[in-house]
């Protein structure tokens, strides 16, 4: 035999003997298949069976059927409906719903579908007033239905459960018969029993915020395994999941309904194991190329989180937060709970920084910002704790109304020593012993009003060398938002000047502050003069209203030969 009689193609005889047997048998189930198959009366055995499987009305307007390329029931107007507890919207709807038979099942006279494939179906997940899901019912009355697994080959004493697949899917959130503007579009879910016991599903999905244009979302990817239980919270799950190329802007709005003024490329990856009353989440958050939206830093910066937590109460409470940031040599952690996702959420949580190195948040400050001096730079750490919690309720009088519960902040840092190293200015300047930390109620002074611990922080007075022969006493109040420095006692023009113009955020327009200074030799004059003064500003660096400006300077001239000095003054 030789080489060329050797052919992987059948011969044409063996290939016309396999189409007349195949034209043969579509010719016999075409004859023999359409007096089994009145539609209208599978039509009501469908609706009937799906809805018993999820313990739901279902509806449909119309029953089709196709043979080729495999026996198939065409569904139109496919229609699951609400449990009333989450209202009357329909559950589920699809324009079209296409469910392949196991042929086998023909000629058993019970039909055992392979394959649902839904068409661009809309779907209402809804959170009721309980702080109870719709979809649970579903799970808890998909667990009661005996079916073998999915890829089982060939039929047993119970049907197959179908591979279910939906393409082009949109899944609503909703509160109630409120509808959130938060959605998934585009989505691809998938749902099979890959074990006698065990459901594996996946998604794959972009987030998107309905009321404004935020396109720039990411993928979000979810997928596992969930198994049969009698209750909810005894469900066994194991799921993972990644949300991919997001950007920071676009999530900002579509978070929070605005652009945060953030940019960078947002990653995550995470993973929920154990039950669904209690589980394991383990969750990685990288943030890559962070800067503010108006400028291009010179580096790039990113920031890698880790978080772990115990979730409880049907994922309704998470415990033993852990969260690890880390910053050079040092972490920034955060630990707590965060509690009452049914009805009203509440959150404890302590902040701690552990050695986190000052010249890294200069660092990241200039990514917040394009006007530090590229050659400022600073030495020390920090170390200390920030927590927010609810505060104690207070005793409630007879006839006097219950006092609301509101969060507190309470903080405590210390930095030992500051080193700033500032530009043109020899040396370096110094601050030693900062002590950050709140009060339950700091009083009112001259230079400023200082808040509670409900809303900021209070630096205490620290000693800063600004040229003078005595240091100058530096303190003041920091908010969430904004900030508020006092700055008292003898000060070199030209070395105050050099700092303000290094951080232009605090020091803006402190020329305005001091006595007697306007031109460029009474700014590098050597004599130190007297300064009280105050800056009101937000982070961003924009004055408030009455920011900066002496609020009690005298113009007094300090110098090293001189025996007169000002009285103190009293805070």
């Amino acid at each position: 035999m030789t080489e060329d009689s050797i052919s992987t193609t059948p011969p044409r005889q063996t290939r016309r003997r396999w189409w007349i047997v195949s034209a043969v048998v579509t010719l016999l189930l075409l004859i023999l298949l359409p007096p089994y198959l009145t539609l209208n009366r599978y039509r009501h055995g469908i609706a009937t069976s799906i809805s018993r499987s999820l313990g739901r009305p279902v509806h449909l307007d119309g029953v089709g059927f196709r043979l080729l390329p495999t026996p198939a029931f065409t569904l139109t107007n496919f229609v699951v409906g609400e449990d009333p507890a989450f209202g009357y919207e329909p559950f589920m709807r699809s324009n079209t719903v296409t469910a392949s038979l196991h042929i086998s099942s023909l000629w058993r006279g019970r039909l055992e579908f392979a394959t649902i494939t839904l068409d661009e179906p809309s779907v209402n997940l809804v959170r009721n007033a309980t702080g109870d899901w719709n979809i649970d019912s579903i799970l808890l009355q998909a667990a009661q239905i005996r079916t073998a697994p999915t890829e089982q080959r060939s039929a047993g004493s119970v049907p197959r459960f179908p591979y279910i697949e939906a393409s082009q899917a949109r899944v609503n959130i909703k509160r109630g018969d409120e509808k959130l503007p938060f959605s998934l579009t585009d989505a691809k879910l998938a749902l099979w029993l890959s074990q006698p016991e065990t459901w594996h599903v996946r998604i794959e999905a972009r987030p998107l915020r309905t009321d404004m244009n935020a396109t720039d979302t990411g993928l979000l990817r979810i997928e596992g395994t969930f198994e049969r239980a009698s209750r909810l919270d005894a469900i066994p799950l194991q799921l993972s999941a990644s949300w991919e190329k997001a950007q920071l802007g676009d999530v900002s709005h579509m978070l929070m309904g605005r652009d945060a003024g953030w940019r960078g490329a947002i990653d995550a990856e995470g993973s929920v194991t154990g039950r669904v009353g209690a589980a394991q989440i383990d969750a990685k958050l990288h943030l890559d190329d962070v800067r503010r939206a108006d400028f291009v830093p010179e580096r790039s910066l990113s920031l890698d989180v880790h978080c772990t937590a115990t979730a409880v109460d049907n994922l309704h409470t998470f415990d033993a937060i852990h969260c690890a940031l880390p910053v050079g040599n040092g972490f920034a952690l955060a630990d707590g709970t965060i509690t009452g996702l049914r009805d009203e959420p509440k959150t404890d949580l302590k902040f701690t920084a552990q050695n986190v190195p000052v010249a890294e948040l200069v660092e990241m400050a200039r990514h917040a910002s394009n006007r530090i001096a590229p050659d400022f730079s600073a030495e020390g750490s920090i170390n200390g704790t920030f927590s927010y919690a609810p505060s104690a309720p207070a005793p409630v009088k007879a006839g006097h109304a219950a006092v609301a519960i509101t969060p507190v902040w309470q903080a405590s840092a210390a930095l030992p020593v500051l080193t700033l190293h500032v530009p043109d200015v020899a040396g370096s300047i110094t601050l030693t012993n900062l002590h950050l930390h709140t009060l339950a109620a700091a009083p009112a002074g001259k230079h400023h009003q200082a808040p509670s611990a409900t809303s900021g922080a209070v630096l205490d007075p620290v000693e800063i060398d600004l040229g003078a022969p005595a240091p100058a006493m530096l303190d003041g109040v920091l908010h969430c938002n904004s900030f508020m420095l006092h700055l008292h006692g003898g000060v070199q023009a030209a070395r105050l000047l050099a700092l303000a113009h290094a951080v232009p955020q605090v020091g803006d327009d402190v020329e305005a502050a001091l006595p007697g200074v306007s031109t460029e030799k009474d700014k590098a004059q050597v004599a130190p003069v007297y300064l009280d003064a105050t800056a009101l500003r937000t982070w961003d660096g924009l004055a408030t209203e009455g920011s900066v400006g002496p609020l009690n300077h005298s113009s007094e001239i300090w110098s090293t030969n001189t025996a007169h000095k000002p009285k103190a003054r009293h805070r």
